[in-house]
């Protein structure tokens, strides 16, 4: 894979992340 390819994949596993994140935060709240 290129390095462009990699750096798109890698802002999107930290997106995903960082939406499950706010998720738990918001369950935790409830």
């Amino acid at each position: 894979m290129d390095v462009y390819g990699q750096t798109l994949t890698n802002a999107t596993l930290n997106k995903n992340v960082t939406l499950f994140n706010l998720l738990e935060m918001i369950f935790e709240i409830i």
